[in-house]
């Protein structure tokens, strides 16, 4: 790369500072700009100014510090080393380089000697070319993903320097064994566009195309493989890239990509890449007219909405179906109209238009069991409850019938109004039978969330049935949605605040028996003893805080290790540096200042090891706990309020006190009209408000 002819100039007339400032501006624009570094530090050589070119290389190359520029720093060896370092260091520092990028690869030192690299460091060029050997060889180290003819994928488990071979488990062939000398020739890394290769080499390309483009990122797993992939295959390889939350809202907006094509239905469907939206259009007909009637209705509800010539295309097929009612069943006749509901081929006047067929049926019952799809299930339950008097006993009887847990939502909601007394008595069976009713129980557990009476209702029953059914055969079809629930603290966390002290003891022998990770478990215990604060064992206390004080002390922490610590040990040096230690007084206080960083960073790290943050969302008032602001009235006195929260926030002075404090501890627990003794002094306590967080911290 050729330099600024501007830069050039400066050069030319010994303008170094203008040099400089070009220089830091590059270095502020675009650190990993190494062609114009190397450029620029050649041709200050070339102009006799060695010394002010190693100076700005040594600028950036503090600035490409850290795993994300080890890539540049190693390329900027490669360009310029030998202004920075003799051959000698300079080879050491490129070996420090290669070990920071492999770190972590078990046989990196035992390659480095299959090249020789250890060899002729005096030689620059051939190192350079044994590095290069290096980075070829190394893509067969443990865990690479590589393919080999006839075997398919496969991952690396295995190098043996003994024997002189990589040991491969390919899904058809483990423990397949390649020799070195062959491995180049039989073996070589996926390419550069399959997914498992980008994930290892680029994530950081992956994780912004997630955000920026999700489609194109769906496209691109499933470009990686010869055949169609099913929702899970997908989920699976983009592990790491999008996050279990982020699943639904991304897969729903990444399968809209109009060059991905659905194939198959239910649990089966499968998406493969097309080359073009009219490809995919065009595969979309051929697959509707080779298909039997239910599969014409599943692609016309997955594709219709790719253009309106299409939709119009396919809605005609299927009012023509439709229309031939002698040869249809009731359900698929439904399941038509419903789908075809905003189309103009359906008249609303057709005998087997929705309305109608709800209307004419003996059984109100029967004519939603004969739906299989849910959206014409919730279509019917709405005309039912719209049009058919008996829609109260319809819905009683599909309370144990209905898997679907926006429809249970749905009937539920109307029998709260018109018979609560049945939903009670199901809302009952349901948790003393939970495997009898497991996609009811799973519902229930859901919606507990929301609906404070059922968090009061049997709390103890709820979390013992959450955390002994979550692995019977019957709840095998749920288990995803349980998983979620546990993994987000769920129900369990809320239905805590709700238990009775004779109970506490019980509900933490359940936790600490259950088979939660114990990231899941802790936290809900946690809970447990800040309800009841006489269950913790002070040595395994958490230390409660707001978001922001935990993340002051995070701060407080990198200050310390990346900042403070450093500069430290570089006074250190240099107070060495000057000569007698025992007289020595920068020394001395450097080596103290070290001794207080250390004992700082231990107490950080300890604190924040603890650290489990308020979430000022689930506050609850009904007594007084942390994160809740108390009024309290003294006889003879005028009232006084109180704020709760952690030690990091405690500010006697602002009227804030921790919960640990001696005052606190005599308010916990207390509700609204208690008394509590402090100091000889009693306190009525007036109001309980929860804190949400209003800054006044």
């Amino acid at each position: 790369m050729t330099i600024p002819r501007s830069l050039r100039k400066y050069i030319e007339a010994g303008r170094l500072d203008e040099v400089e400032s070009e220089w830091l501006t590059q270095i502020d624009e675009d650190p990993s700009a190494l062609g114009f570094f190397a450029a620029t530090a050649r041709a200050l050589k070339g102009a006799g100014e060695e010394h002010i070119a190693r100076t700005l290389l040594e600028l950036l190359w503090d600035e490409l510090q850290g795993d994300a520029f080890l890539e540049e720093r190693l390329t900027l060896l490669r360009e310029v080393g030998l202004l920075l370092y003799e051959p000698q260091d300079l080879h050491e520092e490129m070996l420090t380089v290669l070990r920071r990028i492999y770190r972590g690869l078990p046989n990196l030192e035992g390659f480095i000697d299959q090249v020789g690299l250890h060899r002729a460091i005096e030689d620059v060029r051939k190192s350079w070319q044994k590095v290069a050997n290096l980075r070829g060889i190394m893509r067969f180290e443990i865990g690479s993903i590589v393919w080999m003819k006839g075997k398919g994928a496969g991952r690396v488990t295995e190098v043996n320097f003994d024997l002189g071979n990589f040991k491969i488990d390919f899904e058809r062939s483990p423990g397949l064994r390649v020799g070195f000398g062959g491995a180049g020739k039989l073996m070589q890394a996926l390419p550069e566009e399959h997914l498992l290769r980008r994930k290892i080499e680029a994530p950081e390309a992956l994780l912004e195309l997630k955000k920026s483009d999700p489609g194109e990122l769906l496209l691109v797993a499933l470009r990686s493989y010869d055949q169609p992939r099913s929702a899970t295959q997908v989920r699976e390889s983009l592990a790491g890239i999008v996050d279990e939350k982020q699943w639904s809202s991304w897969w729903s907006a990444a399968r809209k990509n109009p060059q991905v094509l659905t194939e198959g239905k239910g649990a089966r469907q499968l998406y493969r890449a097309t080359a073009s939206s009219a490809d995919a259009e065009e595969a979309v007909v051929a697959a509707f007219d080779s298909a039997d009637t239910d599969g014409k209705l599943e692609i016309f509800r997955r594709n219709a909405g790719r253009n309106e010539e299409l939709h119009h295309h396919l809605a005609g097929r299927l009012a023509a179906i439709g229309e031939a009612s002698a040869a249809t069943a009731f359900g698929l006749r439904f399941a038509i109209a419903h789908a075809l509901r905003d189309s103009p081929e359906l008249a609303s006047e057709a005998p087997w238009a929705p309305h109608t067929m709800v209307a004419e049926a003996k059984d109100a019952t029967t004519v939603i069991a004969a739906l299989t799809d849910r959206g014409s299930r919730e279509r019917a339950y709405e005309l039912v409850r719209e049009i058919r008097p008996d829609w109260l006993d319809a819905f009683v009887a599909r309370l144990e019938a209905e898997e679907d847990p926006k429809l249970l939502e749905h009937i539920a909601a109307a029998l709260a109004d018109g018979r609560p007394e049945a939903l009670t008595a199901f809302y009952d069976r349901v948790l003393a039978h939970p495997r009898k009713l497991p996609a009811a129980f799973v519902w229930l557990a859901e919606r507990a969330q929301g609906h404070p009476d059922l968090l009061e209702r049997r709390p103890l029953r709820l979390i013992q049935a959450l955390l002994t059914t979550s692995h019977p055969r019957e709840l095998e079809p749920f288990l995803g949605r349980l998983r979620k629930l546990l993994e987000d603290g769920g129900p369990i966390a809320r239905l805590i605040q709700y238990i009775e002290p004779d109970q506490a003891a019980s509900t933490e022998e359940l936790l600490k028996r259950s088979t939660l990770q114990e990231y899941l478990r802790k936290p809900l215990i946690d809970a447990l003893h800040m309800r009841f604060p006489d269950m913790r064992e002070d040595a395994e206390a958490p230390l409660y805080a707001t978001f922001e004080s935990i993340a002051k002390r995070q701060a407080d922490l990198e200050k310390l290790r990346e900042v403070e610590i450093p500069a430290n040990r570089r006074a250190i040096q240099e107070a060495r540096e000057m000569g007698d230690l025992r007289e020595n007084f920068e020394y001395k206080a450097a080596r103290q200042r070290h001794e207080y960083l250390a004992a700082r960073q231990a107490t950080l790290m300890d604190d924040l090891a603890r650290a489990q943050p308020l979430d000022l969302s689930r506050t609850d008032a009904n007594e007084v706990r942390v994160a809740t602001r108390v009024t309290l009235d003294k006889a003879a006195a005028s009232t006084r309020k109180l704020l709760i929260l952690g030690p990091w926030e405690s500010a006697p002075e602002n009227d804030i006190i921790s919960y640990d404090s001696d005052l606190a501890r005599a308010l916990l627990g207390k509700a609204l009209g208690d008394t509590a003794e402090f100091a000889g002094d009693t306190y009525e306590i007036v109001a309980i408000e929860p804190w949400h967080g209003d800054g006044e911290t």
